[in-house]
């Protein structure tokens, strides 16, 4: 024990009745939520409830009361124990159609542009108009 606390002249603190109301209504949002409200989810909470609480207040609040947070888990990248079902390839590598509006391929990406995600999808024919031989590389 240190030396400090034995000297210590400090009174007990009492605790006020609103007090006891707010530590309730805590442990009751904490049992609603299932533990996934932290110290701002807390306080906006209350707020709505008519408890004046800020989040540094109640950070220290959820020390006392010994509550934790729960971090929520997310599963990006899964494994999958079956197969998926995959289309069939009907290109086949088959690039360089003859005629247009034989083969037509897509795609889709996304961009960040302006602290946004924009999509992009695109749709072209694979035709591609042979050389019409317009003189440009010929040897005369």
């Amino acid at each position: 024990m240190p030396r400090s606390s034995h000297y210590a002249s400090r009174k007990p603190r009492l605790i006020k009745p609103i007090e006891r109301r707010l530590e309730k209504e805590i442990r009751q949002l904490h049992r609603t939520f299932r533990g996934a409200l932290g110290s701002r989810g807390f306080s906006k909470e209350l707020r709505k409830k008519g408890f004046a609480v800020g989040r540094y207040r109640m950070r220290s609040l959820m020390k006392r009361l010994d509550l934790h947070w729960k971090r929520p888990r997310y599963a990006h990248y899964r494994r999958a124990t079956k197969p998926a079902p995959t289309a069939a390839n009907l290109l086949d590598r088959r690039f360089n159609p003859v005629h247009p509006n034989v083969r037509w391929a897509g795609d889709i990406t996304y961009i960040r542009a302006g602290g946004r995600w924009l999509y992009m999808a695109v749709v072209m024919d694979l035709f591609s108009p042979p050389d019409r031989g317009l003189g440009l590389f010929e040897n005369s």
